[in-house]
């Protein structure tokens, strides 16, 4: 396996810079920054080396139609007889002092012998690796692989009676070097493995055994400073417009008046734009969350939720998100409160459904979205003023 690495470290020609592309919309990752996405959807391999395991040229993949898009379809094996059909492919990268990790990668492997979908992380020699292998008359499994300062670490979790099919794999390692699995977002195999050796990373491999190995995308993130652990820096948030967080890093003292030792929280801000009743929604959390609304911070308590009634997150079952509607006053700050029931934490989806303007009028001088007679009080206010330079031009 190192020797591969050393052989692809040599290839030539690989000179692009990494990708930074936006999550996709629809899916919440709470406080992480994408340091590296790519989903193959242009089909060009753009940044991408093709390979064999010797680090020779290669004819690349096929990119094909599947759920989510597109994606990276494996062509052969490298346990063949000669002449061996194995190709890798490599995307330089430049990622330093990590230390909260999250690998990931949407894929599957089908029952014909053997199957794999890799994604290599790697650094010089060392790296680590993560897959998708299915292989015949076994269960498929989600794979770690350590390989670090000679030391190898090799942990695998049964995938059971889903195999064989579409799954999004996340390996995550917290601020202790902890690794965890996540498949299709649930959490499957909490606090495995200990390790936190490698921080820096050159590039990323990507390996598929078999036409039946597929990748849809591959996403590499690092936590970002968890910044509204306090009200004082709460995080403002507009009407309308809903803001993914994550309460996994937060700490505090407090708890609401409505729910159960609630004491990891974060905070957000809200400033109303229009005298009206407005609904502060955390329906889609990942968790048992508790809200509560402050009119300042340390200030008093004005609402609190903990669970919502059956219906209002779900039309059909009860859930333990948290939502409440209240009449908020125009341009006075609200203090928003995110927690969970009894110290619980995970990703939150935020949202303050009110009024919102559609299309500013030309004359709105305030930005309420209407023009009346404060509009008219600015325009007066500002009649008969200028700035040129040289002042005679202000009156020809």
């Amino acid at each position: 396996m190192i020797n591969k690495f050393n052989s692809l470290i040599s290839m030539a020609g690989v000179a692009v810079s990494l990708l930074l592309i936006l999550l996709c919309p629809s899916m919440s990752w709470g406080d992480w920054s994408v340091l590296f996405f790519d989903d193959f959807d242009d089909g060009n391999y753009d940044g991408w080396s093709v390979t064999d395991w010797k680090g020779e040229p290669r004819p690349a993949p096929d990119v094909v139609v599947s759920p989510e898009g597109y994606s990276l379809r494996g062509v052969g094996s490298g346990y063949t007889t000669p002449p061996p059909v194995d190709t890798w492919i490599s995307h330089p990268v430049s990622i330093s002092d990590v230390t909260e990790l999250k690998i990931e990668m949407r894929a599957k492997s089908g029952p014909q012998w053997p199957n794999r979908a890799v994604v290599y992380l790697v650094s010089g020699s060392d790296y680590y690796s993560v897959d998708d292998y299915g292989e015949a008359g076994e269960n498929e499994t989600a794979d770690l692989d350590c390989y670090v300062n000679g030391l190898r670490d090799f942990l695998r979790y049964p995938i059971g009676s889903r195999a064989f099919e579409w799954h999004t794999f996340a390996w995550t390692r917290d601020a202790n070097g902890w690794w965890s699995l996540s498949i299709d977002s649930n959490v499957e195999w909490e606090d495995f493995c200990q390790d936190n050796r490698l921080t820096s990373f050159d590039r990323i491999s990507l390996h598929l055994l078999r036409n039946q190995s597929e990748i849809e995308w591959v996403r590499i993130s690092t936590s970002e400073p968890l910044t509204h652990d306090e009200c004082e820096n709460a995080i403002a948030v507009e009407a309308d417009e809903p803001y993914n967080g994550s309460t996994t890093r937060a700490t505090g003292t407090d708890t609401s008046s409505c729910s159960y030792n609630d004491t990891n929280d974060v905070w957000h801000s809200f400033t109303p734009r229009f005298n009206y009743e407005y609904t502060i929604s955390l329906c889609g959390s990942t968790f048992d969350t508790t809200l509560a609304v402050f009119d300042d911070c340390n200030g008093t308590e004005l609402a609190c939720n903990d669970d919502t009634k059956p219906g209002i997150c779900s039309p059909t079952l009860p859930t333990l998100q948290s939502q409440l509607t209240m009449p908020l006053v125009k341009d006075l700050t609200y203090f928003i409160r995110i927690a969970g029931y009894d110290g619980e934490t995970g990703d939150y989806t935020l949202t303050v459904t009110g009024p919102v303007c559609t299309e500013r009028p030309a004359m709105d001088f305030n930005d309420d979205c209407k023009v009346d007679f404060r509009d008219f009080a600015i325009f007066s206010q500002s009649w008969l003023d200028c700035n040129l330079d040289p002042p005679e031009l202000c009156w020809q």
